[in-house]
C-alpha cells in the first residue's frame, strides 16, 4: 500500500508546484488590465522565471511602454523574442510592432508585417486584426481592402471586439465589400453589446443619424454615455453636443461643456476646437479670447485647419489692437489652414495681403487667394471676385470699362458685400482681414 502513495504524493507535489506559476500569470494579467503595472510586473517576472511564455510577452510590453520600468526597446525585443521562441503569438506580434514603429530597430513596415502575419497565422486574433489594418492602409504591402476584410472577419469570428467594429465600418463605407448600412448597424451593435467603447460610440452614431434603420437619439445618447463612461473622447464630444443642443437628452449646457473639456483634455482636436469656439463666441461660457487661444492652439498644433484659421484671426485682431504690427504667427497659421483648402483662411489670407500687413513676392497673390475661396463658395470672396478686385491681371478697377465699373460698384456697395468689409474703394476693412494702413 505504501508504494501506491509515492506516485500520488509526487503528483500532488508537482501540481502544487505548478499552481503558483499559473496564479502569477493570471494575477499579473488582471493587474495589467487594471493598470496596476508594478504589481503586474512582479507577477509576470515570477511567472517568466518558470518559463511561462505569456508572461515573457507581457514583460516585453512593460519594457516597450515603460510600465513600472524605464522604457527600453532592446529589453522589450529580448522578452518578445523569448516568448516567440516558445510559439507565444503575443511576443511575435510585439516584434512586429517594434519594427513598424521603429522602436529599437530601423522602421520597416514590410518586416513588421512579416512578423505580424506569423502571429496571425497562429490564430492570434489581435494579430489578425493588425494584418487587416496593414492591408487596409497599404502598410508594408499593397493596399487591398478585400484581403483586409478577410482578416477582419477571421479576428471577428474569435470575438475580437475591435475587429468587429472595423467589420461594421467596412460595411458602412463599402470597403472591401458592397456598402450595406443595415449590416454595418448589426456589426456595430454586436461590438457595443460586448462593452467595446469604440463600438458603443459608433453604434451611437448610427442610431443618432439613422444609418441602416430608424434614428433613435435617446438610445444613441445612452450608448454615447456608456462609451463616455469608459473615457472615450469621441463619445464625450458627441454626448456633449447632445447636452448643449438638448438632442436626445434634457438640455444641460454646463454638462455639455464639461464633456467637451474632458474630451479636449484627452487630446481630441475637434473637442479642443469646439471648446475654443465656445469661448470665442461666449456661448455657455464667459466670452474670452484668452481662454479660447490655448484650446485653439492645441487643435491647431494637431493640424486642425479651422482652429488654425480662428487662432490666426484672433492674433491678427490682437496685433491690430496693440499696434505691434507683428503678424508673423497669424500669417503662418493662415497659410497652414489655406494649404489644407480652408476657404475662410484663403479669404483671410487674401485680406491680409491686400491690407499690406503681410508681404508676398507675388503681386497677384491676394486675388489668387480670393479666387480660391470663391471657387468653394465663400460669400466674402465671391464679393471680391464679382466686384472686380480679384481679376487675374491684378488691376482691380484700373482700366475697366464704364459698364464694368458700374457692375463692380453695384457689387461692392451691396448690403451682402458691405457685410464682408467692402466699400466703393474695395478696401479690406472686415472681420476676416486687417484694416488697411492709414
Amino acid at each position: 500500500m505504501a508504494r501506491m502513495f509515492v506516485p500520488l504524493a509526487l503528483c500532488l507535489a508537482a501540481l502544487l508546484a505548478s499552481t503558483p506559476a499559473f496564479a502569477d500569470f493570471e494575477s499579473g494579467q488582471k493587474a495589467y488590465k487594471a493598470k496596476q503595472y508594478e504589481l503586474a510586473l512582479r507577477e509576470f517576472r515570477a511567472a517568466a522565471e518558470t518559463g511561462d511564455a505569456r508572461a515573457m510577452a507581457y514583460l516585453g510590453s512593460h519594457y516597450r511602454n515603460g510600465y513600472a520600468v524605464k522604457q527600453d526597446f532592446a529589453r522589450a525585443m529580448e522578452w518578445y523574442r523569448k516568448a516567440d521562441a516558445k510559439q507565444e503569438p503575443r511576443g511575435t506580434l510585439g516584434i512586429g510592432l517594434l519594427h513598424r514603429l521603429g522602436q529599437g530597430v530601423p522602421k520597416d513596415e514590410r518586416e513588421a508585417l512579416r512578423w505580424t502575419r506569423r502571429a496571425a497565422d497562429r490564430g492570434y486574433a489581435p494579430a489578425q486584426h493588425e494584418v487587416a489594418r496593414a492591408y487596409s492602409a497599404g502598410r508594408g504591402t499593397k493596399k487591398d481592402e478585400v484581403e483586409a476584410l478577410r482578416w477582419l472577419q477571421l479576428a471577428a469570428a474569435q470575438g475580437e471586439a475591435p475587429a468587429i467594429v472595423d467589420v461594421g465600418l467596412a460595411y458602412a463605407n463599402g470597403r472591401g465589400v458592397a456598402k450595406d448600412e443595415r449590416a454595418a448597424r448589426e456589426w456595430l451593435a454586436k461590438a457595443a453589446a460586448m462593452g467595446d467603447a469604440e463600438g458603443q460610440y459608433f453604434y451611437g452614431i448610427v442610431l443618432r443619424d439613422g444609418v441602416g434603420g430608424e434614428a433613435d437619439v435617446e438610445e444613441a445618447a445612452r450608448w454615447f454615455t456608456k462609451a463616455a463612461d469608459q473615457r472615450d473622447a469621441d463619445a464625450r464630444l458627441a454626448l456633449g453636443q447632445m447636452y448643449i443642443k438638448g438632442n436626445g437628452v434634457a438640455p444641460d449646457p454646463a454638462r455639455g461643456i464639461s464633456l467637451y473639456r474632458a474630451a479636449a483634455e484627452a487630446g481630441n482636436a475637434e473637442a479642443q476646437l469646439r471648446l475654443g469656439v465656445e469661448y470665442v463666441l461666449g456661448n455657455h461660457v464667459p466670452k474670452s479670447a484668452a481662454q479660447a487661444k490655448p484650446w485653439l492652439r492645441k487643435a491647431a498644433d494637431q493640424g486642425e485647419a479651422r482652429a488654425q484659421f480662428l487662432l490666426s484671426n484672433i492674433l491678427t485682431q490682437e496685433a491690430q489692437a496693440s499696434g505691434s504690427r507683428d503678424y508673423a504667427e497669424a500669417e503662418r497659421l493662415a497659410r497652414a489652414a489655406a494649404a489644407q483648402g480652408n476657404a475662410d483662411a484663403e479669404f483671410g489670407l487674401g485680406g491680409m495681403i491686400l491690407g499690406g500687413y503681410i508681404a508676398d513676392p507675388d503681386p497677384l497673390a491676394a486675388g489668387k487667394w480670393f479666387r480660391k475661396a470663391a471657387a468653394q463658395g465663400h460669400p466674402g470672396a465671391r464679393c471680391y471676385v464679382d466686384g472686380g478686385f480679384a481679376r487675374e491681371d491684378g488691376n482691380g478697377w484700373e482700366g475697366a470699362s464704364a459698364a464694368e465699373l458700374i457692375k463692380y460698384a453695384a457689387v461692392a456697395n451691396s448690403d451682402e458685400c458691405r457685410e464682408w468689409g467692402m466699400s466703393g474703394s474695395l478696401k479690406v476693412t472686415g472681420r476676416l482681414g486687417p484694416k488697411p494702413k492709414s
